[in-house]
């Protein structure tokens, strides 16, 4: 299986064009760690419902991120997964 990020530039989401595309595991791995690392806590009042899509996010995020960071052959970092 690949995976890989993208850049994307336009005025809007369904106008925006590819940049750039890498499927470099290190590359990946750190965009990966990164959004897990960003991610803001759940307001009061947050919908369950998009409570499980976000978990199920989470943990998509961190399977690519350690599947990456174990591919270059690194040690798994907690704080980086």
């Amino acid at each position: 299986m690949i995976t890989y990020v993208g850049i994307h530039r336009g005025a809007l989401a369904g106008e925006a064009e590819l940049i750039a595309l890498s499927a470099d595991p290190e590359l990946v791995g750190d965009v990966a760690g990164r959004l897990l690392r960003g991610e803001q806590p759940e307001a009061p009042g947050f919908d369950p419902i998009l409570g499980l899509k976000r978990e199920a996010r989470r943990r998509a995020l961190r399977a690519i991120c350690v599947e990456a960071r174990l591919s270059q052959g690194d040690p798994i970092d907690p704080e980086a997964c």
